[in-house]
Order: C-alpha cells, then sequence, then structure tokens
C-alpha cells in the first residue's frame, strides 16, 4: 500500500509554536500551511522552554519551527539551524522544500 505517513518517518513537515495568549495568529498559520499542502502541529504547551520544543520536534523528525511572537514569524530549518522572520507565515513558506 502507497500511503503518506509511511512514506515519511515525520508526523508533520512544520512544528508551530506560540507565546500564552497568542493562539490565534498561529491557529492562521496551521490553517494557510495545510492549504499549502504542508502537514504541520501546533505545539499546545506555550509556556514550555523551547529546548523541550526542540527535542519534541527532534524526536518526531519535524524539520521546521515557525515560532509567533510579538507580531513576528520565524521559520527555522531545524536540520541546518537557519532561519528567516517575516511579518506573516505566507511569507515564509515561499521556497521551502519539505522532503
Amino acid at each position: 500500500l502507497e500511503s503518506p505517513l509511511l512514506a515519511s518517518s515525520s508526523s508533520a513537515d512544520i512544528l508551530i509554536v506560540h507565546r500564552p495568549g497568542e493562539e490565534g495568529p498561529a491557529i492562521k498559520a496551521a490553517e494557510l500551511i495545510r492549504d499549502r499542502g504542508f502537514r504541520c502541529d501546533v505545539y499546545l504547551m506555550p509556556e514550555a522552554k523551547m529546548k523541550k520544543v526542540y527535542a519534541y520536534a527532534e524526536n518526531r523528525a519535524i524539520p521546521y519551527l515557525l515560532t509567533y511572537a510579538d507580531g513576528t514569524y520565524t521559520l527555522k530549518d531545524l536540520r541546518t539551524r537557519e532561519e528567516r522572520k517575516a511579518g506573516t507565515a505566507a511569507e515564509l513558506l515561499e521556497g521551502i522544500a519539505i522532503g
């Protein structure tokens, strides 16, 4: 059987993290990401330390981390540690390749 879940060892392409009280922009980003064909998870413990978030992503082989704080989105490639910042999630999705 051909299954997209079996083809990838990752549960998601992008993990979204936000600060407490900033759930709205994170949920909107998740909708946009899914509409563009990427798989994403929203990390539901915004008060967690980033070390714990990185461990969560690494254990699930999630290649990108999207954070939202103070009106700015940051997309970090967890494989290369490169990061880009933008005012919208859509700007950050341009040019990324999953796979």
